[in-house]
């Protein structure tokens, strides 16, 4: 039996602790109310990543390309990226998977594990298989760093914006001739 095979047999116990870790991550009040509201209006935040864990987790176990990871990542990492957590903890999530997988393959019986390991390299298709989930947090970051770059570039676009119309209410600049500022590109 391959890895993804026993995982996905596991899926919804490894997706449903994965999604209390990740959930928990959030400071106290914030990390109540994701587990308890679970409807898509009462609780975006906490259903859409519950959504982006469960195709993260699909994508996977069938070996998905970087760039359909990506595409599951995305809403994910959006969210964690206008939050408060520094950069390591926005990508904490996908770490967190690890840890649900271990935890549910650890309330299997020992013999049906290590019948396995002994098998079908069943230690080396996990560790295997963990090597994925550390690649697509280094491609979680990358998202990260992109999407906290368009922050900036909105902020600094606002501040612009802002700053034009106070010269201009003020009398400070001529409207006809001076044109509004225009977005910042961060390349």
């Amino acid at each position: 039996m391959r890895i993804e095979d026993l995982l996905s047999r596991n899926k919804p116990a490894i997706l449903d602790r994965w999604i209390e870790l990740t959930l928990a991550s959030y400071p106290g009040e914030a990390a109540r109310l994701f587990k308890e509201q679970k409807g898509p209006f009462s609780n975006p935040v906490g259903h859409t990543i519950s959504r982006g864990l469960k195709s993260i987790l699909e994508a996977l176990l069938e070996h998905a390309e970087p760039e359909a990871l990506m595409a599951e990542l995305d809403p994910v990492i959006r969210i964690r990226a206008v939050q408060d957590f520094p950069p390591s903890r926005s990508v904490d999530f996908l770490f967190l998977l690890k840890r649900a997988i271990r935890e549910e393959l650890h309330k299997k019986p020992d013999h049906e594990i290590r019948q396995r390991g002994v098998q079908n390299g069943f230690t080396s298709q996990l560790l295997d298989f963990e090597a994925r989930i550390d690649e697509t947090a280094l491609l979680a970051f990358d998202g990260y760093t992109r999407c906290r770059e368009e922050i900036a570039r909105l902020r600094i676009d606002e501040l612009k914006r802002l700053t034009y119309m106070k010269l201009k209410l003020a009398g400070g600049i001529d409207p006809e001739s001076a044109p509004e500022p225009e977005s910042t590109e961060i390349k």
